[in-house]
C-alpha cells in the first residue's frame, strides 16, 4: 500500500491509464473470441481485436445484452475450457433471466484486488471488523466481500441472512465497525436498534456503513446518516461482473470511483443506443478488461448514471459515475433485493386458483417497504369461505416468499375485478412508496 492508496494504479495518469485500456482491450476482444457466443456474433459483424486503433472502436462491435446472457446459458459465453473454471455464481430466483457467471482462479484474485482497493478507497483499514449482511448463496455480493475483507486483513463477519437483533448481537459481542449491507434494509436495522433501545453510534463500535445491491438517493443517505450519526458510503456492483467492488465513494463522497483499469465504460441512450457525452445521465455500458473465464463486451447494464470527468480532490484518476437510481427495464429494487416483474409473474401462473389478470405495488408501511400483490381469483366462492381464502393467501405468499425472499401482503379480489374498474395497470409494477 502507498500511503492512502491501495495500488499505484489507482493514480495512473490518464494518458497511461487509456494506453493499458486498448492493450487490455485487445486481448479481452481475443480472449472472448473463443466463446462460442462471440465467435458467432464477432463473425456476424466481421469484426476483430485487429478493427481497435482507439478506445472508441469499441463503440464498432455490438452490444450485449441480459437476454444474451440467458439465450446462451449456462456456458455459451464461457471463454475458457470448463476444467480452468473454479466457481460459478448466478442469479437466485427459479424465474429471474438465467446468467451463468464464471470465474477462473486470477479471476478470483483480481476480483478480491479490485474488492479491496474499493474498501480501502472508502477508508477501512486492517484492523476494522467488518460484518456482511447480504446472503451467501449464488449471488456473488457477499462472497466478493468476504474475498475483498481478506486480501485488505480485515475480520470479516460472514453474518449473511439472519435476523436484525442477531446482527446487533454480533456488532456488540464482536466489535464490529464497519457494515456492508443492502441499502434497502437500512430501514429494517434502524427499526431494530430501536426495538432493543440502542443507539448506533454510542453503544456499538459502528464508525462505516457501505451499502449496494440496491439504489440510495442523496436525500435518502442524508436522512440515515442524520438518525444513525454513522457516514454512509454508497458501492456499485453487478451480478454479471463484480458485485461488489466495480465503483465506491471516496472520502470526498462526490461520485463513486469507477477502477478503468479493470471497466472501459460508455454512456448510451438507452432509445437510440448511440453514445452519450461525458456529463449526460444514459445508461450504463461495461466492457471488461481483466476477465478470463468470462470477459462481456459492451455489456448494457440498464442502470442509468453519469460520468463525472472533474478530477477528484482525493488524487484518484480514475473517472467517476453518480448514483444510480433508475432503470430503462422492468428490474425493481425492494428491501434490498433486485426482482424482475417476471419471477412473481411465473409463480402465479402455477396456481391454478387465479386469474391472469394481477398488480403488483410496492409501498410503504410503518417507514418499510412494503410488496403488495393484488390478483384476481378464478372462482369468486374464495371470497365467501374464510378458510378457503386464507388457505390461498397463505400458499401464494408462501410460493412468492420462496422465488424472491421478500414477504409479500397477498390480497384478492373477484374474477374479473381490474376489467370492470377498467384498470389501466394491468401486469404492471406500480411504485407508491414515499418518497424522502
Amino acid at each position: 500500500m502507498e500511503g492512502q492508496f491501495w495500488d499505484s494504479m489507482e493514480t495512473l495518469s490518464r494518458d497511461e491509464l487509456k494506453k493499458l485500456q486498448l492493450f487490455r482491450l485487445k486481448d479481452t476482444i481475443r480472449r472472448a473470441a473463443s466463446s462460442l457466443f462471440y465467435r458467432s456474433k464477432f463473425k456476424q459483424h466481421q469484426i476483430t481485436a485487429d478493427a481497435l486503433h482507439s478506445l472508441e472502436d469499441i463503440q464498432h462491435f455490438p452490444f450485449t445484452t441480459r437476454q444474451d446472457l440467458s439465450t446462451h446459458y449456462p456456458f455459451g459465453i464461457l471463454s475458457i475450457e470448463r476444467s480452468e473454471v473454479v466457481r460459478f455464481h448466478s442469479s437466485t430466483g427459479a424465474y429471474a433471466p438465467k446468467k451463468g457467471i464464471f470465474y477462473s482462479r486470477d479471476d478470483l484474485s483480481s476480483w478480491a484486488s479490485i474488492v479491496a482497493r474499493s474498501f480501502n478507497t472508502a477508508g477501512l483499514v486492517t484492523t476494522d471488523i467488518m460484518q456482511v449482511m447480504t446472503d451467501f448463496g449464488l449471488h456473488p455480493t457477499s462472497h466478493g466481500c468476504e474475498l475483498g475483507g481478506e486480501e485488505l486483513g480485515l475480520l470479516v463477519i460472514p453474518a449473511g441472512n439472519i435476523s436484525m437483533h442477531r446482527h446487533i448481537q454480533l456488532m456488540k459481542e464482536l466489535g464490529t465497525t464497519v457494515l456492508y449491507l443492502p441499502a434497502g434494509i437500512l430501514p429494517s436495522l434502524i427499526d431494530a436498534f430501536y426495538e432493543l433501545n440502542l443507539n448506533p453510534s454510542v453503544d456499538t463500535e459502528l464508525r462505516l456503513l457501505i451499502v449496494g445491491e440496491s439504489p440510495l438517493n442523496e436525500e435518502e443517505k442524508k436522512k440515515y446518516e442524520n438518525i444513525l450519526r454513522i457516514p454512509i458510503h454508497r458501492s456499485y456492483g453487478i451480478l454479471e461482473i463484480n458485485s461488489p467492488g466495480m465503483a465506491i465513494e471516496c472520502e470526498q463522497q462526490q461520485g463513486m470511483h469507477i477502477w478503468e483499469d479493470y471497466y472501459l465504460i460508455e454512456i448510451i441512450d438507452p432509445q437510440t443506443l448511440k453514445n452519450l457525452p461525458a456529463g449526460e445521465w444514459g445508461e450504463l455500458v461495461i466492457t471488461t478488461l481483466n476477465q478470463e473465464a468470462m470477459p462481456l463486451i459492451r455489456y448494457q447494464t440498464g442502470d442509468i448514471t453519469r460520468i463525472i470527468e472533474e478530477p477528484c480532490p482525493c488524487g484518484r484518476t480514475h473517472r467517476r459515475i453518480d448514483n444510480t437510481t433508475r432503470r430503462s427495464d422492468e428490474l425493481f429494487f425492494i428491501q434490498g433485493r433486485a426482482l424482475y416483474p417476471s419471477q412473481i409473474a411465473e409463480t402465479l401462473k402455477r396456481v391454478p386458483e387465479v386469474g391472469d389478470n394481477y398488480v403488483i405495488y410496492l409501498d410503504t408501511v410503518d417507514n418499510n417497504d412494503q410488496l403488495i400483490v393484488e390478483v384476481e381469483v378464478v372462482d369468486n366462492l374464495y371470497l365467501d369461505n374464510y378458510g378457503k381464502l386464507e388457505c390461498l393467501t397463505k400458499n401464494i405468499s408462501s410460493r412468492i416468499f420462496e422465488e424472491t425472499k421478500i414477504q409479500p401482503k397477498i390480497k384478492l379480489v373477484q374474477n374479473n375485478y381490474f376489467l370492470e374498474q377498467n384498470y389501466k395497470n394491468l401486469k404492471q409494477v406500480v411504485d407508491r412508496r414515499k418518497k424522502v
